[in-house]
């Protein structure tokens, strides 16, 4: 196993000692995805005490959440309202402080029997119907004044303030972006928010109680948690929404002029545009990173690690202008566009959002990444990212690496909740190129697919968009010679078949299986590529509720619909994925024992 004792002598050398250098297993669990016999209509915050105790079953002891911040009505955990806020669905109305919940018990029973739990989705019209009951229950408290309630206001009114303004603003304006508001309120007038606050001070004071809730609950439950044995790994989304609070009140911290987004790669040609304004680094440079460093302060209360999304935008960001039509795209660039002065620019930034930080970072360094951002995670000894799927010798035989080549400041995993889960990756991805992609390769060669195709692949109409290769096609020469031109002319399509032909055959025999690989996926695969997956030498090994709960066959293993994610397409079903089983019923899978013994056997239980 490896040596961690390293990372105590780097920058993160404190937070280190304050998690331990251990090796760890988790779940990736986003809270809207678990649900227990007490939750209403989608995850709450006091479930992932019942999830601690399944980890405890399994012989796991970090719990990794997506982005818990208020997601407005675009449910989009990556695009929210705000930095700070915290989203109200998942507030427990049961566990409600300093009130008597229990005078609307029958309320609450109504809610969870009008949104049944035993749905792979669920439905995002719970969140409008618990603020209704929400703001009855405050409408209802005999006094609404309380010591800690008064005190979190005052501890967190640098942002708390913008931030209630900015809801029952848009609340009035119904839900319009803050850059379509009247002047006055656009730009904050001085006048026009004193009298806002004196004409919805009960409106203002609710969304500041739905917030001092939220606060009070997620730090009771971390508490218990902890207690458990048990760490949790929030998510901090690298970017805001543009229409959010935070840019509403801080324009100067943000590049408005600019739209965010990701440099073309071999899933998106074009790469993607987020729509998410990029940070004006120089102006929060002014001011000591302030904004930075409240975000963390605001964090710590709930999370003992942290992982920034989307790492390398701290050395750059790839931008569009804002507005100019399509020829946007030709103009895309990278912000800074020097290269020189990326590594001093995340330097500088990691240094303010790590100062006085007792949590430890973790880093999401996935696509383009620099090699400037490889030398600042391993000196820092910040944990990256390394998917087991895609951990192969791309420049040699394209075989899939051993574990023991992974990096020890790493979280190894099977998949994120931007892919697809194992079971379907090795029933309909492994070995075959989507489809659509592959045509455009096609025409930038002067080929028609509709000639070429038949040729090289089994199914021209594709399965779920995937176009699978021929089993007789067995070598790039061999493909060439079918297209008739020579690799100078296709480099980029023999790569394609080189990379990916017998991807499942690479595969079956990193699981160590003797044989001819199986074209199903069972449970057989997935446990062995946990097990593959634990023996790494990342620190940590964390891998997704919908790949651990299928061996169990709990999501069905191979349901192409059963993703947390579908990245580039704006789909209604993004970001509802559920469990269809409670916290309890998990505690009765047989998956429990298959996975402690793995954990067991390679020392992170």
């Amino acid at each position: 196993m490896a040596d961690y004792s390293s990372f105590l002598n780097s920058v993160c050398g404190e937070a280190w000692k304050e998690t331990g250098i251990q090796r760890r297993a988790g779940i990736m669990a986003p809270l809207f995805s678990i649900q227990s016999s007490q939750s209403v209509g989608v995850g709450e915050l006091p479930d992932l005490e019942h999830l601690a105790d399944w980890c405890r079953d399994c012989g796991m002891s970090l719990i990794q959440l997506l982005p818990l911040n208020d997601v407005g009505g675009r449910f989009c955990p990556y695009d929210a309202e705000s930095s700070f806020a915290l989203e109200p669905m998942h507030l427990s109305l049961s566990r409600l402080a300093e009130c008597a919940a229990w005078k609307y018990s029958l309320d609450i029973t109504a809610l969870r029997k009008k949104f049944p739990p035993r749905t792979i989705r669920f439905d995002k019209r719970i969140k409008k119907e618990k603020m209704a009951l929400l703001r009855k229950i405050f409408d209802g408290l005999p006094n609404k004044k309380s010591r800690a309630f008064e005190i979190f206001k005052q501890e967190n009114k640098e942002w708390l303030e913008d931030y209630v303004l900015f809801k029952v603003i848009k609340e009035g304006m119904k839900d319009a972006s803050w850059e379509s508001w009247p002047i006055p309120l656009k730009h904050r007038d001085s006048e026009a928010m004193l009298r806002l606050g004196r004409e919805k001070f009960s409106d203002l004071e609710f969304y500041r109680w739905v917030q001092w809730q939220l606060c009070r609950q997620f730090r009771k439950t971390a508490e218990n948690v902890h207690k458990k044995g048990v760490l949790l790994l929030g998510d901090l989304p690298f970017l805001v929404a543009r229409d959010s609070a935070d840019v509403w009140a801080h324009p100067e911290l943000f590049k408005l002029e600019l739209s965010a987004g990701a440099p073309p790669d071999l899933y998106f040609a074009e790469g993607q545009e987020w729509g998410m304004p990029p940070y004006h680094w120089g102006a929060m440079a002014a001011d000591g990173y302030d904004y930075m460093k409240q975000k963390m302060r605001y964090a710590a209360n709930f999370y003992d690690l942290f992982r920034m999304d989307h790492f390398v935008g701290l050395l750059r960001v790839w931008v569009f202008p804002k507005t100019g039509g399509e020829d946007r795209k030709k103009q895309a660039r990278f912000d800074p566009s020097d290269e020189t002065l990326w590594e001093a620019q995340a330097r500088q930034i990691l240094g303010a959002i790590l100062d006085k930080n007792p949590m430890l970072p973790c880093a999401e360094d996935l696509g383009v990444v620099p090699n400037q951002a490889k030398t600042i995670l391993n000196e820092y000894a910040i944990p990256g990212m390394e998917i087991q799927r895609w951990m192969r010798n791309w420049e040699t035989d394209v075989k899939f690496k051993n574990p023991q080549e992974y990096r020890p400041n790493s979280i190894t995993t099977l998949s994120t909740h931007d892919m697809s889960a194992l079971g379907i990756w090795w029933q309909w991805e492994a070995g075959t190129v989507e489809a659509s992609f592959f045509k455009k390769k096609l025409a930038e060669k002067g080929l028609r697919f509709e000639d070429e195709a038949p040729k090289i692949f089994e199914n021209t109409e594709g399965i779920h968009g995937r176009l699978r290769w021929k089993n007789s096609i067995r070598s790039v020469e061999n493909l060439l010679e079918i297209l008739g031109k020579g690799r100078e002319d296709l480099w980029d399509i023999a790569d394609l078949f080189r990379t990916s032909f017998d991807e499942r055959e690479k595969y079956w025999e990193f699981l160590e299986f003797p044989g001819p690989p199986s074209a199903q996926a069972s449970k057989q695969i997935l446990e062995k590529a946990i097990e593959r997956a634990s023996q790494s030498l990342s620190v940590f090994c964390v891998h997704s509720i919908q790949d651990l709960l299928d061996l169990d066959g709990v999501f069905g293993q191979t349901d192409w619909e059963a993703r947390f994610n579908q990245p580039g397409i704006v789909d209604e079903k993004n970001w509802t994925l559920r469990t269809p089983i409670s916290l309890e019923q998990m505690r009765k899978l047989s998956a429990i024992q298959s996975l402690r013994k793995i954990h067991e056997n390679t020392d992170r239980s």
